[in-house]
């Protein structure tokens, strides 16, 4: 984030490239997000406005010996979506956000996100994440594609509301 005229731009770039053996497969995964913002710190209510893309690599061929789709290690999501409707596999999010501040300890956030598969050919996965150590539990639920590559457009918002310093009701 830095300074502008208009208050506050916001910039985030991240890129992972991941390799190695996932299972008896050879493992080549990929992921990158992109987001833009700026605040508008010296207007009433300082709206911050937003947009971003997330893509995730999926996997093209489940009958080859290579494995493709992106594993998100940690179970924590994007900081712009809270669902764990979809997870940051076989994924293309196309993002905008809005958020404003009418108060020092209340605020305001909606956002959209036009969710698709980076490949059809693979699952649509969803879940916070492998966080067992133990089991047959994966942490992730796969769901075959069949070619679609359509999730759907998802809309949010949220309430903050903060009565005290180390209270904070969302």
């Amino acid at each position: 984030a830095y300074p502008s005229r208009a208050g506050t731009t916001d910039v985030t770039v991240w890129a992972a490239q991941q390799g190695g053996h996932w299972y008896e497969q050879s493992h080549r995964g990929r992921a990158v997000t992109a987001s833009l913002g700026q605040r508008f710190d010296r207007v009433a209510w300082q709206p911050w406005l937003r947009a971003g893309v997330a893509w995730a690599s999926g996997d093209g061929d489940a009958a080859d010996d290579r494995h493709a789709t992106f594993f998100p290690m940690l179970p924590s999501g994007d900081r712009v979506s809270s669902l764990n409707a979809y997870a940051l596999m076989n994924l293309r999010d196309l993002w905008t956000r809005a958020e404003l501040s009418p108060h020092r300890a209340f605020d305001l956030a909606a956002g959209v996100h036009r969710v698709q598969l980076a490949d059809g050919a693979d699952r649509w996965y969803q879940g916070s994440g492998a966080t067992i150590r133990a089991g047959n539990y994966f942490g992730f639920q796969g769901r075959d594609a069949r070619g679609a590559t359509t999730l759907g457009t998802v809309f949010d918002a949220q309430a903050t509301w903060r009565p005290r310093r180390w209270w904070t009701l969302r």
